[in-house]
């Protein structure tokens, strides 16, 4: 028993410096409404609703907005479509300069009839770390529908940016993980930029 909470006071300690993995971005802005019925399309040029990256993406999308509370529905019946653009930046070099400590012999101390070498940081060493970030993203504008079709005018609803900086250059990987995060902030109104640390 006393092994076993050793263990998990261990595992407690470990878990207040585990580092976030991803740090995801929020901004969404919008005002009060009530249209639910969202008709799908893609943000994109020269990306149609019928590629094969923008239906796996499209996928999360819709399960999403499904939790939040819409239905989905055709273009006829819809009260507001909803625009989905998402990308990934060019790889970003970056430089970042740090200090490791240099251990040595600092002092001998008498020990009765012998003599014992004490040990600790003499110093620090300055390094060099090259290291390649991505900046990836998806973004979501909802326009009333209804209102497109009467006037032919773009009228927002709501718009929302989700972005995350990271090493991963692959977007396939990291688009659920900005669903995951962002998801509970859509169709609402931030009042500011939110990140979210996922462990």
């Amino acid at each position: 028993m006393k092994n076993i909470i050793i263990g998990i006071s261990l595992l407690l300690l470990s878990g207040c410096a585990i580092k976030p993995k991803y740090i995801v971005s929020v901004d969404s802005i919008g005002k009060i409404h009530k249209k639910t019925k969202y008709f799908l399309l893609s943000g994109l040029k020269d990306i149609p609703t019928s590629n094969l990256e923008f239906q796996e993406y499209s996928k999360y999308i819709d399960k999403a907005l499904k939790n939040r509370g819409f239905v989905k529905s055709d273009f006829e019946n819809a009260d507001v479509a909803i625009f989905l653009r998402y990308g990934i930046s060019e790889p970003q070099n970056y430089t970042k300069l740090y200090s490791v400590p240099i251990y040595g012999k600092t002092s001998i101390l008498p020990r009765n009839t012998y003599y014992t070498a004490r040990y600790s940081i003499k110093g620090y060493q300055n390094k060099i770390r090259e290291y390649i970030l991505f900046t990836r993203y998806y973004e979501l504008n909802a326009i009333d529908l209804k209102f497109y079709k009467k006037t032919k005018k773009n009228q927002y609803i709501w718009k929302m940016i989700v972005t995350s900086t990271g090493a991963s250059g692959e977007l396939r990987t990291i688009f659920p993980v900005l669903i995951a995060a962002s998801k509970r902030y859509i169709g609402i109104n931030t009042g500011k930029k939110v990140k979210i640390k996922l462990y």
